[in-house]
């Protein structure tokens, strides 16, 4: 009887135990879940329309009332679901969609692209907020440049080109499901000189657009107190890749061949945080067009392969995202004799844009990582598409590859 009770005792101070367990276990976990809740990414959609005039920036081009498009982004809020969303304040990730017309259908035509974005949330002034946005895709255009068709569309000459969007823009909160967007943007297009004309598209442009969170915007951003560990030592880099372009200025000659540019780069780099990398090295550039026209003109009678070099050095910086990075690097020529030379024949010297186009290179792209980033980007080869210029006229479209040691 005795160890009855004192079994019947020990089993209700086991169930007293466990409730208070549970109790306690419930206080715990509920909050965790509500934020884990929150961890996902508040779908939207945004409608907008954009007005501006498209650039004269070369002389006989056909007149044009100004560039209209309409757009939706189809988009994502982030709330710190992946390791990026804090160090980029929450952004919003997204794929524009656009139908534009530019100002003269017979000649320009219309374009529809479509453009991956990244917005950076930069300040909340109460129902107000002010962001920055980032954007780089394709664009197809339906009436470009054709010799016999359609001889005054020097702006394009190919039916596909890349797209950049920049942008600052103004919403306000009307409820928790929809904000307004106001604010301007500057749009570019060209084909990175893979086929003449290509004095490219420039449209500065007024914005406007609706937003709709399909769940409403999020309550809650999970933050961390502090930001994961990444490998901050420096690195070894090699990259290898292939260049397209036409030989000439951005207006003619039209109809020449397509010349590859043969290149490679080394380079050290760092991460300066948990999203950001610091590059610094040398390129390398070997133009199979300088060679055919330096051979053709009998321009050296020595080093002709050698005089068909350019070499740079160079500093960037690369965000990632992920897998993805965006890079952006500025160069300067150390060695570039065939350029210097015809601007000398040219009588072409002086002048700052002659001067900034002799001694600045500009590489801006997008890479894929096999691996995440998260951590280091060593042993992490990568493929990526770039497009270089110099001092903002376009040199050549490049597919490369790379790794880190």
């Amino acid at each position: 009887m005795y160890n009855l009770q004192k079994i019947l005792k020990l089993n209700i101070r086991i169930k007293i135990y466990l409730l208070i367990y549970l109790v306690g276990a419930i206080h715990l976990i509920a909050p965790g879940q509500t934020k884990q809740e929150t961890l996902k990414n508040y779908f939207f959609i945004e409608p907008k329309v954009r007005m501006g005039p498209v650039l004269d920036i070369y002389p006989n081009l056909p007149e044009h009332s100004r560039a209209v498009s309409s757009e939706i982004n189809l988009a994502w809020q982030t709330a710190g679901k992946q390791y990026w969303d804090q160090p980029y304040n929450f952004p919003q990730i997204g794929v524009l969609f656009a139908l534009t017309n530019l100002g003269n259908n017979d000649i320009l035509g219309q374009e529809f692209s479509v453009v991956p974005n990244l917005v950076y949330r930069f300040k909340q002034f109460g129902r107000f907020e002010l962001s920055g946005m980032f954007g780089i895709g394709f664009a197809f255009f339906n009436k470009p440049y054709n010799r016999i068709d359609n001889p005054q569309n020097k702006l394009i000459g190919s039916f596909i080109t890349n797209k950049t969007i920049l942008a600052i823009s103004m919403d306000y909160e009307l409820s928790h499901k929809f904000r307004l967007s106001s604010g301007f943007s500057y749009l570019h297009y060209s084909n990175g000189h893979y086929q003449l004309p290509n004095i490219g598209v420039n449209i500065p442009a007024f914005q406007f657009g609706v937003k709709y969170y399909t769940n409403g915007y999020p309550a809650y951003f999970h933050t961390q107190d502090s930001i994961q560990t990444f490998q901050k030592r420096w690195l070894f880099n090699f990259r290898i890749g292939l260049g397209i372009h036409e030989f000439g200025d951005p207006e003619k000659p039209v109809g020449g061949p397509k010349y590859p540019v043969y290149n490679g780069s080394v380079y050290i780099s760092k991460r300066l945080g948990i999203v950001t990398n610091f590059h610094a090295g040398l390129h390398i550039n070997y133009y199979t067009s300088f060679y055919d026209f330096i051979s053709f003109q009998e321009l050296y009678k020595e080093d002709q392969h050698l005089k068909s070099l350019t070499a740079i050095g160079f500093a960037g910086i690369e965000f990632f995202i992920g897998k993805f990075s965006f890079s952006g690097q500025m160069g300067v020529y150390l060695y570039n004799p065939l350029y210097k030379d015809l601007q000398e024949i040219r009588n072409e010297t002086s002048g700052f844009k002659n001067i900034m186009k002799r001694v600045l290179s500009y590489k801006l792209g997008t890479q894929y990582y096999l691996f995440n980033t998260k951590y280091t980007t060593r042993l992490n080869p990568w493929i990526g598409i770039f497009l270089k210029s110099n001092a903002g006229q376009a040199d050549f479209t490049e597919l490369s590859i790379g790794c880190a040691f």
